[in-house]
């Protein structure tokens, strides 16, 4: 159930952002998508040396309902303190984390993991 629920709830934050970026058509910079990507990446990376705690932690219903309305919450407070642009970067990031569970999914699919 991990990572469908991941991609789920990966897509409740990602399509508001979505809807802001389409309606407040912030200027789409490499920079911010590059920002995204790679600090997404790097959070990736970071969780995973404690992988287990993380997963225990997170498999907890009211973390994932906590942290999703937190990063709603902080992206609506970035959106009026920096301004829309960040949006983009938020979009890109959220854009390549479900990308990185398509590729696990893949992976696992391919070499017969669970």
């Amino acid at each position: 159930m991990g990572r469908p629920r991941d991609a789920a709830l990966t897509f409740v934050v990602a399509i508001p952002v979505a809807v802001g970026v389409a309606v407040l058509r912030p200027p789409i910079t490499l920079s911010a998508v590059l920002v995204g990507i790679v600090g997404t990446l790097v959070v990736e990376a970071l969780l995973l040396r404690a992988e287990s705690r993380v997963r225990r932690l997170w498999d907890d219903s009211r973390v994932q309902l906590v942290a999703v309305v937190a990063t709603l919450v902080a992206v609506g407070v970035a959106v009026e303190t920096v301004g829309a642009s960040v949006l983009v970067l938020v979009l890109s990031g959220l854009v390549t984390y479900l990308l990185l569970l398509v590729a696990v999914e893949l992976r696992d699919w391919q070499t017969g993991r669970p």
